[in-house]
């Protein structure tokens, strides 16, 4: 089954939102650092003033190129930051004679930056693949027939058409048709969940094989998809604590220390200094004064811990919350795919009228062999695992949300969930309502009598019981977050030892 992302009417290409590149920077920032190395190798080695300002004076230019005019912009403004100090004390410095100093305050601080924007370049390429996962275009219906519209051009109470296959576009409501519905890129859930009329479909999800018609709900910019995109894109905007008090810090610091060098050069006039030597003594003021490591060891440090997280497979959406984490106090998870491995297996299987646990997994592999459905997937994987082998097969019916039934050796077999069963008129063994195990129940029929009901579950990752007891001796507790049943989530808890669960 192909897991469509555009309408089949006109197959528009998705929206590519191309991240800003960085590869120039990351030359620049190459090439002054090996000219402020040359610069120094110059200095040491005595090879004249000439070769080593050059050396100097190139790497402050690369690395300037970005910074000076953010910092007579902020001039023009009356807006004095940290840029701006930056460029005149790496010009002060230049100045008064200490070229090397002039250059590295550059070439650091343009590292900083180069930081910065590696982290929300990496923030900006996962919000474009949030976005890619809703289609560009959507078969509406019409008057006429079918009509492939853009995404931004369809309004609320529209019906737009979602295939087999197909990534539905837009939040809505189900008006015709039932299926089950790969709601995972938006809740992570592995379980498809079915879907009828009168029913919520969600943007970006996955129709998996029956055909159904949605009623729109809401506009492009107004799904729950667009607005996990916005709080992501929130989230990356925001600066932590430290950030910010830089920011203020040298929008006050920047102007005071100006004034303060203009009046070390007046009052050096004054009694009776050379301009040059006035000149001089401003500069010198502004060079020694400038708060380099300050300015650059916040944002180096706050990107430095994003980087490791990431490497360790946390993904972290800013500076605000790397420095939350040291007065946390609870650690809540999702469970499928976090917890778990996010993908379904079948953990037991219920026997009932004599059968066994290869009559009753041959029978449904049998059937499901002719399905895409995720269901089918893990009942092939456990027939791989097991090594028995399935009959052949007369005839197949898939029903969408339910479940599907076909023809072996010439009895009929039901293979779905408890409703199937109830309208198939199979009755259940025992009659009242049928618990076997935790997990999702796929039960296994005839016409005349129940075979079996095969319990999928998602398997635990190998290093989550670690992690939770690792947080437990640090003193933070731990909770399970999770659209899955009670009975499911309680189970992973108790296996996990996370504190408490919040199911459904």
């Amino acid at each position: 089954m192909s897991q469509a992302s555009e309408c089949q009417a006109c197959g528009a290409p998705p929206v590519e939102a191309s991240a800003q590149s960085d590869n120039r920077k990351k030359w620049v920032a190459l090439t002054s650092g090996v000219m402020l190395l040359l610069g120094l190798l110059a200095e040491f080695l005595n090879l004249g003033i000439v070769p080593i300002y050059l050396a100097f004076t190139s790497s402050a230019l690369l690395a300037g190129f970005y910074i000076v005019p953010k910092g007579l912009r902020g001039l023009a403004r009356l807006d004095l930051d940290m840029h701006f100090l930056m460029t005149v004390a790496s010009f002060g410095a230049m100045v008064i004679g200490a070229p090397a100093e002039g250059a590295a305050v550059m070439f650091l601080f343009f590292i900083s930056q180069l930081l910065e924007d590696r982290a929300g370049n990496q923030v900006r390429k996962d919000i474009q693949a949030l976005m890619e996962i809703e289609p560009s275009s959507v078969t509406v219906k019409t008057g006429q027939g079918e009509a492939c519209v853009r995404v931004e051009n369809v309004e609320p109470g529209e019906i737009i058409i979602v295939r087999p296959g197909d990534r539905i576009g837009l939040d809505g409501i189900v008006a015709k048709g039932q299926t089950s519905v790969n709601e995972a890129p938006l809740t992570g859930e592995s379980y498809p969940v079915p879907k009828s009329e009168g029913e919520e479909v969600l943007a970006g999800t996955i129709n998996n094989e029956g055909y159904i018609e949605v009623e729109v709900t809401a506009k492009s910019n107004e799904t729950l998809l667009s607005r996990i995109v916005t709080l992501v894109e929130d989230a990356r905007k925001k600066k932590a604590p430290t950030e910010r008090l830089v920011a203020r810090f040298s929008r006050v610091y920047t102007p005071a220390m100006l004034s303060l060098s203009i009046l070390l050069g007046i009052v050096s006039l004054t009694l009776g200094a050379t301009p040059a030597q006035a000149v001089y003594r401003s500069l010198t003021l502004i060079v020694i004064s400038c708060p380099c490591a300050f300015a650059v060891s916040i944002p180096v440090s706050i990107v430095s811990a994003i980087a490791g997280s990431a490497r360790n497979g946390v993904l972290v959406k800013g500076g605000t919350y790397i420095e939350s984490l040291s007065s946390i106090k609870t650690v809540a998870f999702d469970k499928t795919g976090t917890l778990t491995k996010g993908s379904l297996s079948v953990s037991d299987v219920c026997l009932h009228n004599g059968y066994t646990r290869s009559d009753v997994l041959s029978a449904a592999v049998a059937i499901e062999r002719m399905s895409e459905h995720p269901i089918a997937g893990a009942l092939r994987a456990a027939s791989d695992d097991e090594r028995f082998e399935s009959p052949d097969i007369q005839s197949f019916i898939a029903i969408p949300g339910r479940g599907v039934k076909g023809t072996i050796e010439g009895s009929e077999v039901v293979v779905g969930n408890r409703q199937m069963l109830l309208e198939e008129r199979v009755r259940l063994d025992p009659p009242e309502e049928h618990v076997c195990g935790v997990g999702t129940m796929v039960y296994v029929a005839n016409r005349d009598e129940h075979l079996g009901t095969i319990i999928l579950s998602d398997t635990l990752r190998d290093t989550t019981i670690g992690a939770i007891r690792a947080l437990r001796d640090i003193g933070i507790r731990t909770v399970i977050l999770t659209g899955d049943s009670t009975e499911v989530a309680r189970e992973v808890a108790e296996v996990t030892g996370v504190d408490s669960f919040r199911a459904e």
